[in-house]
């Protein structure tokens, strides 16, 4: 039992002003929300004792990054790239998104051992029957991404917060008063 919901906020590590969004968002009692953000912060592995005013979208590598933006920017990609890569191919987490944009290649001319594209050999004098007799080969699409692990020592908070959020709402429908 706490005095106040600082306290308690205090104790768990959990800002009021986060506990407040979610309610908020997610039209929750200060319970429901409070057990929904501890789950999720004791799933991720972010000690009790660390105050968060928001929870990670995930880590990488050990660092926490707290929005997408922050994620796109570490690797050299936009966040539209990363949405629409995620919405295109029915992905639900930053991880898994990110180990399927590493893992996507394109096709490529090579002129003089370098990867060039078709609009690059148009620019350099090519024919558009003439470039296709040049030798082509596979590279990496992101290729900033190249030799990242996106597997070891990550979490996807955000899909984590998704399932303990989902798992509540379900157990809160099954347990209904009987009429």
């Amino acid at each position: 039992m706490y005095a106040s919901k600082q306290q308690l906020s205090r104790e768990i590590g959990i800002s009021t002003g986060c506990i407040h969004e979610m309610m908020v968002n997610n039209d929750l009692d200060f319970e429901t929300a409070v057990d929904i953000l501890l789950e999720t912060k004791d799933r991720i592995g972010i000690p009790r004792e660390k105050m968060i005013s928001g929870l990670p979208v995930c880590i990488i590598d050990g660092r926490t990054y707290r929005t997408v933006q922050e994620v796109a920017c570490e690797f050299h990609l936009s966040t539209n790239a990363i949405a629409s890569y995620k919405n295109k191919n029915g992905y639900t987490g930053m991880l898994e998104t990110l180990c399927a944009m590493q893992k996507e290649t394109k096709e490529c001319y090579v002129v003089d051992g370098e990867a060039k594209t078709c609009n690059e050999l148009l620019k350099m004098g090519y024919t558009s029957s003439s470039y296709r007799q040049v030798p082509k080969k596979r590279i990496p699409r992101y290729p900033q991404l190249a030799g990242k692990d996106f597997v070891n020592n990550c979490v996807d908070a955000m899909k984590i917060y998704r399932e303990v959020k989902e798992e509540r709402m379900e157990q809160e429908q099954g347990i209904q008063p009987m009429m």
